[in-house]
């Protein structure tokens, strides 16, 4: 059985390797990577006009042309790889209608929250 997760959007790998390093498409200096590496990085969702779904990391796209379902499957997946692998504080987020709705948050040691889906 195979899972359809979408193709990378063109110059996805150039622009995540910059957005590793600072977050802002830039690099100031060493403590500005150390300062940034703590902070909480957020996967966000994101609809197209057609109505589908991208997952989208530092307003990069990484995956695109999702339903819903699996789109939130894959951004859980993507953060809670990131927090195992870099220990890093991550959060899934995508537009609610009167604010943004956070799917699961992982921090600390193990996930908060988001484990059952």
């Amino acid at each position: 059985m195979s899972r359809h997760i979408g193709r990378p959007a063109r110059g996805t790998l150039e622009r995540m390797r910059e957005c590793w390093i600072d977050g802002t498409f830039g690099i100031a200096d060493l403590s500005t990577i150390r300062v940034r590496a703590a902070a909480m990085v957020t996967i966000s969702l994101k609809q197209t006009a057609a109505g589908s779904w991208s997952v989208c990391r530092c307003n990069v796209k990484l995956f695109g042309d999702l339903q819903l379902g699996p789109a939130i499957k894959l951004a859980r997946e993507v953060a809670r790889d990131e927090h195992r692998r870099l220990a890093r504080q991550v959060c899934v987020e995508m537009p609610g209608p009167v604010s943004t709705i956070v799917l699961a948050r992982y921090a600390g040691g193990l996930p908060d929250v988001g484990q059952a889906a």
